[in-house]
């Protein structure tokens, strides 16, 4: 959900107007959701009842990768790009 805001963030959409998708968009949605998850569990290693896990960022990784997807399957869709 995190990489599909920020995706909508970047694109600064306007009502009415249909901009078409843009790879840069997507890598720059996945690379801050990407950095958000690395930045969260390092925070987690200094909190004493949590501790900090690279396959946890694994698991953001990939929902943030499947989210990117479902944005962009849902615009072929409804046939926005």
């Amino acid at each position: 959900i995190l990489c599909a805001l920020v995706w909508r963030a970047l694109r600064r959409p306007v009502q009415g107007e249909v901009r078409p998708w843009t790879w840069s968009h997507a890598l720059w949605a996945f690379a801050v959701a990407v950095l958000y998850s690395c930045t969260d569990e390092f925070h987690q290693g200094f909190v004493p009842t949590r501790e900090g896990s690279l396959r946890d960022v694994g698991f953001d990784t990939a929902g943030a990768a499947l989210g990117i997807w479902a944005v962009w399957g849902w615009g072929k869709f409804r046939k926005r790009w």
